[in-house]
């Protein structure tokens, strides 16, 4: 084998090693879930939980309940709700995978989930999750509408303070506050509608979180 040979096959032994030791602690997935990758997702979410429960607002009450709605009017409402959440989700994989890949060409979506999947503080956000979720179910049960959006922003803020504090990323924090001052105030406040505090709740909340990401992105392309 020739010294140029034996200089590449070390040059890639050598970028191996530092790609695992990369992956080997939190300054992987901090890149993962930094704001260069979060910024326009978080931005598309906010805008789509303003928009669709206003939507949904509004044909309930231009029809007395959603439930005597004409069925043409349901399967809009329905399909544009289901096609937005299903092109978020792909947008955000996609956003994932690409930010993964510039640590590691290799890298897919199911090797990004294993990876996320080893770190503590996603088996932190897993419990949350489901403690959100099991919340949201009984309260959904109980016809309390209300305290189902509480279940749900205080899952989101915190999982949103795991990330702050976990992979020290600021842009997660105020948003986070923010998604409780909505816990807050879906509890306390159940006379108004909860399609209208998700959209005056959680859609702003996602916007705060998709600007300060991009501003974060912006300052860290000056510097």
């Amino acid at each position: 084998m020739s010294t140029d040979e034996n200089g590449l096959e070390g040059l890639t032994k050598d970028i191996s090693i530092i790609k695992s030791a990369i992956r080997a602690n939190s300054g992987f997935l901090r890149h993962i879930l930094a704001a260069p990758v979060m910024g326009g997702v978080g931005i598309a979410i906010g805008m789509l939980a303003i928009i669709l429960p206003l939507a949904w607002e509004i044909a309930g009450r231009r029809y007395g309940t959603i439930g005597a709605a004409p069925p043409g009017v349901l399967i809009i409402l329905i399909s544009v709700t289901a096609l937005a959440v299903i092109a978020v989700g792909v947008w955000k994989n996609a956003a994932l995978t690409r930010a993964a890949r510039k640590v590691d060409s290799r890298y897919t979506l199911l090797t990004l989930f294993d990876e996320l999947a080893e770190h503590p503080a996603i088996h932190a956000q897993g419990a949350v999750v489901l403690l959100a979720t099991v919340l949201a179910i009984v309260a959904g049960r109980a016809g309390a509408g209300n305290l189902v959006l509480a279940a749900i922003a205080g899952g989101i803020g915190t999982t949103f303070m795991l990330y702050a504090v976990a992979f020290l990323l600021k842009e997660y924090m105020l948003a986070a506050l923010w998604l409780y001052l909505v816990t807050g105030a879906a509890v306390l406040l159940p006379e108004i509608s909860a399609l209208v505090l998700t959209a005056a709740g959680i859609g702003p909340g996602f916007l705060i979180f998709g600007v300060l990401c991009n501003r974060v992105k912006r300052e860290a392309d000056r510097s």
